[in-house]
């Protein structure tokens, strides 16, 4: 015999156990049963684990990213279509102050978030990023103000909470579902060493088939991100912590990190990321990011010295050595004549 169970049904059920001490079935500790007391029966009835709302407290500012801080991640994603790419990002953040509102500035590749930090809530306001839709001519800067901002974090955090928040990202445009639940405390080991006690959050969107869990470090922040897409379109990306210099400390191997400008033989000039790992046999690894307006392209570095690097990834063809630090130069795998590197460099 099946038995068809429905939400109304196990809500209703939900409901009507009360007690005068505490509302029974209550999962989020509103002394309410609603929406997120039937996604648990539901979850429970098809054979998922009940969520638990714990009674610890969490700061989730202390976990963010810190101010006046650097954090590099290696990221590599496996995809069902494509090879395995591996690439590194470099974030900045930084506290700020805008209009009298209290922000912190994350500001990764050519995107950067705006975290606005009101009473015990934390949420993104704004995002900024650039447009190359209208490529031959130079991108342009988009600003997307969230209606209304999205929260994602609190300061008096529970485990089991879920911050859930419906906006649309330009007026006119569709509703957007986004919810962050506080999963649990976990261990977290990246290459920049071990991190008790990592707070992980999960997020989801209703217009975007992936799910995404991240996991921050109490003093530090954001210590690794993992990304698994659908069955339909499987991919799973994981991004760990390798360096970074964080409120002063200095996390995982030294890195170089340079920015600039690539000149080519018509004199046209691009804006690079390098990033190098230093490793401790006098090798090194990396990253190299040539941006343009159609986009970036991003190439893998491998050293035996630290100065003379070969490139592979994705869109090389064949490994060819192709950086040199001393003199300054770039060998693109099409072009004969090199490219005149204009960096500045600075060693975390």
């Amino acid at each position: 015999m099946k038995i068809k169970v429905c939400a109304s049904t196990l809500l209703l059920a939900v409901t009507l156990s009360t007690s005068s001490l505490a509302t029974v079935g209550d999962i989020d500790g509103d002394n309410l049963v609603g929406l997120p007391e039937a996604i648990n029966a539901l979850s429970i009835a098809a054979g998922g684990s009940e969520i638990t709302t714990g009674t610890k407290s969490y700061n989730f500012l202390e976990y963010f990213f810190q101010d006046k801080s650097t954090y590099i991640y290696t990221s590599t994603t496996i995809s069902i279509d494509e090879p395995p790419g591996t690439f590194d990002k470099v974030i900045h953040s930084e506290l700020s102050q805008e209009n009298g509102e209290n922000l912190l500035v994350i500001h990764y590749n050519n995107d950067t978030d705006y975290v606005s930090i009101s009473e015990n809530v934390l949420s993104f306001s704004k995002f900024t990023y650039p447009d190359y839709s209208q490529y031959p001519t130079s991108p342009i800067l988009i600003e997307q103000y969230p209606t209304p901002p999205i929260k994602f974090g609190l300061t008096n955090m529970k485990v089991g909470e879920t911050l859930r928040t419906i906006y649309q990202r330009f007026p006119d445009t569709p509703f957007i579902i986004r919810e962050y639940t506080f999963l649990g405390i976990e261990d977290v080991i990246t290459p920049a060493g071990l991190f008790p006690d990592c707070i992980a959050i999960k997020r989801t969107l209703s217009n975007w088939s992936s799910n995404r869990i991240e996991y921050f470090a109490k003093g530090v922040g954001r210590v690794k991100r993992v990304v698994t897409g659908t069955s339909d379109n499987y991919y799973s990306t994981v991004e760990e912590l390798i360096s970074g210099n964080i409120d002063g400390t200095h996390y995982g191997n030294d890195m170089t990190l340079c920015k600039g400008t690539a000149i080519d033989s018509d004199q046209k000039s691009f804006d690079i990321s390098i990033s190098i790992r230093l490793l401790d046999d006098n090798t090194a690894e990396g990253t190299f990011n040539l941006h343009s307006e159609w986009g970036t392209d991003s190439y893998n570095l491998t050293s035996q010295d630290q100065n003379t690097f070969i490139c592979s990834g994705y869109d090389v063809e064949e490994e060819y050595q192709c950086l040199s630090l001393n003199q300054n130069l770039f060998f693109s795998e099409y072009d004969d004549i090199p490219y005149n590197l204009q960096i500045t460099c600075e060693t975390y």
